[in-house]
C-alpha cells in the first residue's frame, strides 16, 4: 500500500514538474568541436536544491548542456530531487516522397496555340522532393517522465552530419 501511495505521489510530482515549467532550449546547440569530431553521447544531471551535479558524460558535449541547464533548472521552485539527460546525436537520416508538380508545356508560343484550342498549357510531372536535416541545422525537444522514482527530464539535441566526400582524379 506504501508503494502504491509512493508512486502515486510520484507520478503526481512528474506531471506537476512538467506542467509548472518548460526548459528553456533557445540557444542550445550541438558543440562545434563535438559535431567535427562527430561525438555524440548521453549527458547526466542531477539537480537539488538550487545545485546542479554532473553525473556522466563526456566534457565536451557537458559544456553547452551545463549551460542550458542552469539557464533554467535553477529557476524550478522545488526542493525535491530530478534528474535532467541530454542526448546529443548526430543524423544523416532524410526523407524521401515523390510529389507531382505543375510545368508548363513548351514556351510562351506554343502555349498561346494550346490555350486557342482549349488544351491544357501545364501537365504534371513527378518529381523527388528529399528532405534532409542540413549541416548547420539543430534540432532540440524536451520530455518528462519518472526514473528510479525521481522526476526525469529527457532533452534531445540532434544535427545534421557534415558530408564527407572525397573526389579521386587520375
Amino acid at each position: 500500500m506504501i508503494k502504491v501511495l509512493m508512486a502515486l505521489c510520484s507520478a503526481a510530482v512528474a506531471m506537476q514538474a512538467r506542467e509548472t515549467f518548460q526548459p528553456d532550449l533557445s540557444g542550445l546547440v550541438y558543440p562545434v568541436l563535438a559535431k567535427s569530431a562527430r561525438m555524440q553521447g548521453l549527458v547526466k544531471f542531477s539537480v537539488k536544491d538550487g545545485k546542479i551535479t554532473l553525473i556522466s558524460g563526456h566534457p565536451i558535449l557537458v559544456q553547452n548542456a551545463k549551460q542550458n541547464l542552469e539557464r533554467w533548472a535553477l529557476e524550478i521552485p522545488s526542493s525535491d530531487e530530478f534528474r535532467v539527460n541530454y542526448s546529443f546525436l548526430l543524423t544523416d537520416e532524410s526523407t524521401t516522397k515523390i510529389v507531382e508538380t505543375e510545368q508548363p508545356i513548351g514556351d510562351a508560343f506554343d502555349r498561346l496555340f494550346l490555350r486557342i484550342f482549349r488544351r491544357s498549357t501545364t501537365r504534371r510531372v513527378p518529381t523527388i522532393e528529399r528532405d534532409v536535416l542540413k549541416e548547420n541545422e539543430n534540432v532540440t525537444s524536451w520530455q518528462a517522465a519518472m526514473a528510479d522514482e525521481l522526476p526525469l527530464i529527457s532533452v534531445m539535441v540532434s544535427t545534421g552530419v557534415p558530408c564527407v566526400m572525397t573526389t579521386v582524379t587520375g
